[in-house]
């Protein structure tokens, strides 16, 4: 085997004239040769992988050389642009290539992707449609940018993938369907053990070649649950029960990578700042309040539409309008739901409910007061009554008066009024105005209700003032 290797190496110097040439054009191949054979293996021979970074070294320092031939560059640029094309494709993606237990994989297949990028940045011109002498476009990443994209396209895809491969669950532990807001809940999960994944399996391998690889990671998943949880925000509208466990749940979801890369960041010259600036909060407090006080409009509006499109009541039978029995049971409803949201409740929203409510009641009782004008309330006058013949005072004025007119003539005078029927006292403007009335009272009974409700409910959190 001796005698076979020096012979092959022996062939291997010369030319297709026979003449002495440079070895180099032969380790272009072996280096190719090797790496096609790890590809072929499976990735199974790591050996084969550290041969050819081995071999790749030496070639580095070779195509420094000026007077390298044409097609010795072409060769080699043509080598290297695949070898470092086939490992960054696995990189991209190395959550879904490497596993626990094929994770050091990435300590072989990193520093020749890194290599080989480094040799055609600084010595080998390329074209984005081929390999050309004179090219135009030349690759200039450091390792650690580098190493960057490969960490951020990886749990992006990562992230991706759990969203698309239709395993989130939808339902809660009673097996009630909660559409969305279960599919984000089992995202933030899904996030956390991710970020896990990465602190404990590939940041200390990564770390190696970029200081705050975990940071990073970390970062990058907490953009991609923000992206999601804005746009689920943004079609939900106002607040929900479910909503808020939303909220709530992406909060802790926030503070665990926080956490992380505060830990990951403390050994960094800076401390981190960089890092630390790209991670906009999710602001859940900011949130949940705006999103109450935008379900507070909304139920407010909802009560307005009881008096806009009622009606007076025209039922004799009823005391007072139905439209004061909606809008009084819209607005406990409403209370009511107030205190069922799974937040800390406190006297400014309990104010910013008052206030909303105290301004429908306003406007109802404004409503009220404008139906009818106010001559309507008042009753006709009921016409005077005359004395007809057989009354007392008939027979009392025949016996004293000696007026010649009798008393017939009287009743023949006054006949024309006898078909005449006054209206009652209790006029139609005046059973409107009972109502209204009524209705008022009623108001203000159950207003009284629902301050005690709004003020001694046990739900309030008090505000803890310091000194």
């Amino acid at each position: 085997m001796r005698a076979l290797c020096n012979s092959v190496v022996s062939l291997s110097w010369r030319s297709a004239n026979g003449t002495p040439t440079d070895a180099n054009t032969q380790y272009v191949c072996f280096t190719w040769v090797l790496f096609q054979q790890y590809v072929g293996t499976s990735l199974s021979e790591p050996d084969l992988l550290c041969a050819a970074h081995t071999i790749l070294a030496e070639l580095a320092n070779d195509a420094k050389k000026p007077d390298r031939e044409a097609i010795y560059v072409r060769m080699l640029a043509s080598v290297l642009a695949s070898m470092q094309g086939r490992a960054e494709k696995r990189l991209l993606r190395y959550h879904d290539n490497f596993h626990r237990g094929t994770v050091g994989q990435i300590e072989n297949l990193l520093p020749l992707a890194l290599l080989a990028l480094k040799i055609l940045g600084e010595y080998v011109s390329i074209t984005e449609g081929g390999l050309e002498r004179g090219a135009t476009k030349v690759v200039m990443d450091s390792t650690g940018d580098r190493v960057d994209h490969y960490i951020r396209s990886s749990v992006k895809n990562a992230f991706t993938n759990i969203i698309e491969s239709g395993n989130l669950r939808t339902e809660d532990s009673d097996g009630n369907d909660l559409g969305e807001t279960g599919a984000l809940l089992q995202l933030a999960k899904e996030a956390e053990d991710l970020a896990l994944r990465e602190r404990e399996c590939f940041s200390p391998i990564l770390k190696r070649w970029h200081s705050i690889a975990a940071g990073v990671a970390t970062v990058t998943f907490h953009q991609c649950y923000g992206a999601v949880l804005k746009q689920y925000l943004a079609e939900t509208g106002t607040l929900k029960n479910h909503t808020v466990d939303v909220l709530q749940r992406a909060g802790n979801l926030e503070k665990v990578l926080v956490q992380m890369v505060v830990e990951a960041s403390a050994e960094c010259d800076d401390g981190g700042k960089g890092i630390v600036r790209e991670m906009i909060p999710y602001e859940v407090d900011s949130i949940i309040l705006r999103q109450l006080r935008l379900w507070i409009q909304e139920k407010i509006n909802k009560g307005k539409e009881c008096y806009l499109r009622a009606k007076e009541s025209e039922s004799k039978s009823e005391p007072y309008a139905q439209s004061a029995v909606e809008l009084m049971r819209n607005a406990k409803d409403t209370v009511d739901d107030f205190f069922e949201i799974p937040i800390g409740i406190t006297d400014d929203l309990v104010h910013d409910l008052a206030d909303g409510l105290q301004q429908l009641f306003r406007e109802y009782t404004t409503f009220v007061a404008s139906c009818g004008a106010r001559h309507s309330y008042l009753p006709t006058l009921p016409p005077l009554k005359r004395c007809n013949s057989d009354s007392k005072f008939s027979k009392l004025w025949k016996k004293a008066s000696p007026c010649t007119v009798a008393v017939e003539d009287v009743q023949q005078i006054n006949g024309s009024n006898e078909g005449h029927h006054p209206r009652p006292s209790t006029s139609r403007g005046t059973q409107r105005l009972h109502i209204r009335l009524n209705t008022l009272h009623y108001l203000v009974s159950y207003i009284h209700s629902l301050d005690k409700t709004l003020s001694l409910s046990p739900k309030i959190v008090p505000v803890l003032l310091t000194l």
